[in-house]
């Protein structure tokens, strides 16, 4: 007597904007498909997930193009609804930020041999690594499908979905899918509503093929709990990233907020996010993505000098910023530090920042025509150089590390803030705010764009031409002497000439290093 065929629920259902972010499932069960499990068998059909225009499912199998991935649906579908806060939420990549995207990062980071080379680190560093790879990467949730190799996080203001051409385990040899590499940052409110979207249905037809069973009922439970008012602090909290662990973050966060709400009540609004976002943390709550852009290993009492500081300015009263006329949110192209230059001459045509005389440029003079206020602050964490923060209604405020050994010095002094005044001009999102601490967690192509910025605005061709020619040489053939008096005229560092100047091609790479070999030396 043979068996009954199983009768399971088909439907086809999509969400979002194909040029933004789309999400599209085809559920399509095999009725004879009596080796899988009855919950995964029910799930069977095909995933089309389109990010920036692209469809990342697209492949070949040998010589036919196939616009979707197929497989059991299921785990793809407990899988987003179990990493949904880390998803759209966790910011840094795992050990050390490596590469201008998520996948960049951890493609550099997620190797043996790097594991070996950090020693008693390196098996802390290979779960680390693992744990994340396990909530944001697609590939965690495959149970043996071919899916893209696809990465998802919260990168500040937005979600950056990237993905790499590197081949799944088991993949035949004809299998590849069409989009090698790449990386798109979307508003997290399109994202978050397709993907809620597809799993309400998803929830809802399997739900309809197994009415009886535990697993979906239990992934419907999760579905309907991601809408509730009460996640927004544990979002805040993956948002701030305040440790090196979610219970770190957690316990951080409330302590914290509890200090907001009693001591720092002007900023309690900043750290809030707005409130009728119910799936994700999105619009103004600049003051967690400020924290996440931080090392893991920020201090807690660094996290109180740094509210206690923002809370003195917010009490200064409204002030003008000039800036703001000016500022945008600039997206990042690939040569950043070709950008950051390029950059830099247009802000000095238009603020007339660069003159004829042979002196440095005055950028503290500069950043108080403007209205920017500088403070200086010290904290425990040295690699922070900076934190530039823009809240609308205030003037913007540059916050210097003293700590931070490059801040030391009056040049290293100079170019922080002229750092810092790249990401109040070029990285306000929505052009509206900012609050980014410079260092190296924040984002790398960031920091490379606002390094260039700060060495052409400080070091102009003109200026640089002149004062070589003042020494009886040309720019192109320095001696140590000459570069380290033209560096003092300058009022940067023998460093930042030497490299400006092999960045702008004045000198050989190699020039540039046998200079600062004869540094090294006469140290």
């Amino acid at each position: 007597m043979s068996t009954p065929a199983r009768k399971f629920s088909s439907r086809t259902f999509g969400f979002g904007d194909r040029a933004i972010f789309f999400c599209q499932v085809e559920i399509q069960p095999e009725a004879d498909d009596r080796f899988a499990k009855l919950e995964d068998a029910a799930s069977w059909g095909s995933l089309e997930l389109w990010a920036g225009g692209q469809n990342l499912c697209t492949h070949y199998e040998g010589t036919a193009l196939l616009t979707s991935a197929s497989w059991y649906l299921l785990p793809f579908f407990e899988w987003l609804a179990a990493q949904w806060d880390f998803l759209l939420h966790e910011q840094r990549p795992p050990v050390r930020f490596a590469g201008d995207n998520g996948w960049d990062s951890l493609s550099e980071t997620n190797h043996p041999d790097d594991f070996e080379r950090l020693r008693e680190r390196g098996e802390a560093a290979a779960v680390e690594n693992y744990e994340w790879s396990q909530r944001h990467c697609l590939w965690a949730c495959r149970a043996g499908g071919l899916f893209p190799d696809v990465v998802i996080r919260r990168d500040r203001d937005a979600v950056e979905i990237s993905w790499g051409g590197q081949q799944a385990v088991g993949a035949p040899e004809d299998f590849r899918f069409v989009s090698a590499s790449g990386a798109v940052r979307l508003p997290p409110r399109e994202v978050a509503a397709a993907l809620h979207g597809v799993l309400r249905e998803a929830c809802a037809t399997l739900g309809e093929s197994l009415p009886d069973s535990a697993r979906v009922r239990a992934l419907a439970q999760r579905v309907e709990k991601l809408a509730r008012p009460q996640l927004r602090e544990t979002r805040l909290a993956i948002l701030a990233g305040l440790g090196a662990s979610f219970a770190q973050w957690r316990k951080r966060w409330g302590h914290l907020r509890a200090k907001l709400a009693k001591d720092y009540a002007p900023l309690a609004g900043w750290f809030s996010g707005e409130a009728d976002d119910t799936l994700v943390i999105s619009g103004s709550c600049e003051g967690a993505l400020m924290f996440g852009s931080a090392a893991p290993t920020l201090r807690e009492r660094d996290v109180f000098t740094l509210a206690e500081k923002l809370v003195e300015h917010s009490k200064t009263g409204k002030s003008s910023d000039g800036l703001a006329p000016h500022a945008a949110s600039t997206p990042l192209e690939s040569r950043p530090y070709q950008e950051g230059y390029r950059l830099a001459a247009d802000w000095a045509e238009t603020s007339r920042l660069w003159g004829r005389k042979l002196q440095p440029v005055d950028i503290e003079k500069h950043l108080a025509h403007f209205g920017v206020a500088v403070s200086d602050v010290t904290l425990g964490d040295e690699d922070i150089g900076g934190v530039a923060v823009a809240r609308s209604g205030l003037a913007p405020l540059i916050l210097v590390n003293t700590a931070n050994p490059r801040n030391a010095y009056p040049s290293g002094r100079r170019f922080t803030l002229a750092h810092e005044l790249c990401h109040l001009l070029h990285d306000r999102d929505r052009a509206r705010n900012v609050a980014l601490i410079s260092g190296p967690w924040a984002p790398p192509g960031i920091e490379q764009r606002a390094n260039a910025f700060a060495a052409r605005l400080l070091m102009p061709d003109t200026l640089v031409d002149a004062a070589f020619a003042e020494q009886g040489t040309r720019a192109h053939a320095p001696s140590f002497d000459q570069l380290l008096t033209v560096a003092k005229q300058l009022d940067v560092s023998v460093d930042a000439l030497a490299h400006h100047m092999a960045n702008r091609g004045y000198i050989s790479p190699a020039h540039r290093d046998r200079l600062l070999a004869n540094r090294a030396q006469s140290d």
